[in-house]
This record gives C-alpha cells, sequence and structure tokens, in this order.
C-alpha cells in the first residue's frame, strides 16, 4: 500500500479529532455560567417561586470538577456543591445541539439531589435540563435557562485585573 494512502488516512483520522474534541469543547465552556430556572409551570409544579445556579469553570482533564452554587427561593436552599464527570460525547454535528454528562454531585451542607444525576445542556435553545439517574429516579430536578448577560459579567470579572 502506498504510503500516501497512509497519510491520507491519518490526516482524515487527525480532522475527525479535532472536530469532535473541539464540540466537546464548547459544550464545556457553554456549561460554564448563571442559569435561572426556565418556565414557570416548573417552578409551579416544584412549589417554588424561582431557581439559580452557577457552575464554575472546569478543573481536571480527563475526570473533570466544577463548582457550583444552587439558590432556590423562597428560602428553601441556598449552597455550594460539586459534580464530577466524564466529558460526554458531542460529535461532530450540533445538529440536535445537546451535550450530556452524567455526574456525581456532592452538597457541602445536605445533599439536595441524588448523589448521581444526568445534566444535558442544549446550546440551540440556551437549556439546562438537570435529573436523576438512579434507575427508577428520572424525576427532573432542574429546568433551567443560560443568562448571557451575568455570565458575560462573571467572565470579564474573571478576566480584569482588581486594583484597589
Amino acid at each position: 500500500m502506498p504510503s500516501h494512502y497512509i497519510y491520507g488516512f491519518l490526516v482524515v483520522l487527525v480532522i475527525l479529532y479535532i472536530g469532535c474534541t473541539w464540540n466537546t469543547r464548547a459544550y464545556e465552556d457553554y456549561l460554564y455560567g448563571f442559569w435561572t430556572a426556565a418556565d414557570d409551570e416548573f417552578c409551579d409544579n416544584s412549589e417554588i417561586d424561582h431557581m439559580m445556579l452557577f457552575f464554575g469553570k472546569s478543573e481536571g482533564c480527563f475526570t473533570k470538577s466544577r463548582t457550583g452554587y444552587l439558590v432556590i427561593m423562597p428560602d428553601m436552599f441556598n449552597g455550594a456543591f460539586t459534580i464530577e464527570y466524564k466529558t460526554g460525547w458531542s460529535g461532530m454535528s450540533v445538529v440536535d445541539g445537546s451535550y450530556t454528562i452524567t455526574a456525581a454531585a456532592t452538597f457541602e451542607d445536605e445533599q439536595l439531589w441524588p448523589e448521581t444525576i444526568t445534566i444535558t445542556i442544549d446550546i440551540l435553545h440556551g437549556t439546562m435540563m438537570i435529573r436523576g439517574c438512579n434507575g427508577d429516579d428520572d424525576q427532573v430536578y432542574a429546568m433551567l435557562q443560560k443568562q448571557h448577560d451575568i455570565t458575560n459579567v462573571a467572565i470579564n470579572m474573571n478576566d480584569a485585573e482588581l486594583v484597589d
């Protein structure tokens, strides 16, 4: 077999790998930021007034870790948590716009959600759904909408050099 076929094959593999990992990085970057309860129906069904969630930047390479902060009003919950997960597979397409990870969630004080949750984000619609994934527990714990304006403020604060 001529060597130019092998080189061509390797180039195609590298392009596919770069395309797939670029999409995964885009979804991982999108997860960072400020999210709020998506619709009144979710809040009404959950008997809450509002839900806000902030996810920090990811740390780690193969196993990712993120800190988060969750507020459920009125006065139902206010606390920090950490999720640990392996990155999901986004493929080369953003046609459906969704990205799903299975994460271990650990709250600092009271364990509000199951220890294992599924987080699905949809870049095209700017939504996130958090649900249980322990066998028969597929209860929806959060339906959230990305708040780009507040997220952008957080990004700019992280990028700015704070001076006294």
